[in-house]
């Protein structure tokens, strides 16, 4: 496991490069997981019809931290296009 910077958030949040679909909400929350494939830390879902495949940063934290963030998750999607 290794904790990488995103840089497009100007290296304020980081990510586990090896956090998988445990790692992500619990369905205990009244929310069911999240659609779609899990592989180095990235939730990748490809949604039905014309749109585009949607990426999430499954596990966050800031840079400092040294506990996950209780933000959880970050779009990648919407960094990347930043």
């Amino acid at each position: 496991m290794a904790w990488v910077n995103i840089a497009k958030t100007g290296n304020i949040w980081q990510y586990d490069d090896a956090a998988t679909t445990a790692n992500t909400y619990p369905a205990s929350m009244h929310l069911s997981r999240a659609n779609g494939s899990d592989a180095s830390g990235i939730r990748t879902f490809d949604p039905p019809g014309a749109t585009p495949a949607q990426q999430t940063y499954i596990k966050c934290r800031k840079v400092g931290e040294t506990v996950a963030s209780l933000y959880g998750e970050l779009s990648k999607t919407f960094w990347d296009a930043q």
